[in-house]
């Protein structure tokens, strides 16, 4: 769990800004957390299951970004929850892996599609994923709470991004 930008913490029991049940849960699960600071480790560790980065409340600095591409090239896994209306630093990382993460705050206005406490309630979720299979084979629906647009950008085999001014010459 990535720590240094005001991350939600896993030994805090805040339910607004708290993480503690979800370490529970997850050492529940036997899976061991520990917190990682990128400005002093300078590197993921080897044996990084993957990297969760829970609601950052300052943006990445460009070598703690460096750090994470680093890593994802290694085929890392990183979880990311971000704030709406909080600048995080990462546009750039997620651009070249084809995510697009804009400052939009979804909205849902059907009853069926919301919690008693405004949060969102996401339904039909596919059984394609390992990461959405388990809610998909209990009927769970994911509940989160205030949450930002996120697209996969879609292009062909051979297309990149770039967030360079001016004209891109191909061959």
């Amino acid at each position: 769990f990535v720590t240094g930008h005001g991350e939600m913490q896993l030994n805090d029991i805040d339910p607004a800004r708290g993480a503690s049940q979800l370490d529970a849960l997850l050492r529940f699960r036997r899976f061991e957390t520990q917190p990682l600071e990128l400005t002093s480790a300078r590197r993921v560790p080897q044996d990084a299951g993957v990297v969760i980065v829970l609601a950052p409340q300052t943006p990445f600095l460009r070598s703690e970004q460096e750090i994470l591409r680093e890593y994802l090239r290694r085929a890392g896994r990183l979880i990311l929850a971000l704030n709406p209306t909080r600048e995080h630093g990462l546009e750039d990382l997620l651009f070249e892996w084809g995510v697009l993460v804009e400052d939009v705050l979804v909205i849902e206005s059907h009853p069926r599609f919301r919690t008693e406490s405004d949060d969102l309630l996401v339904r039909g979720i596919s059984s394609e994923h390992p990461i959405t299979r388990s809610l998909f084979d209990n009927n769970l629906p994911l509940v989160i709470g205030a949450t930002r647009s996120a697209a996969r950008i879609a292009a062909g085999a051979r297309a990149w991004g770039s967030r360079r001014a001016g004209r891109v010459r191909c061959r």
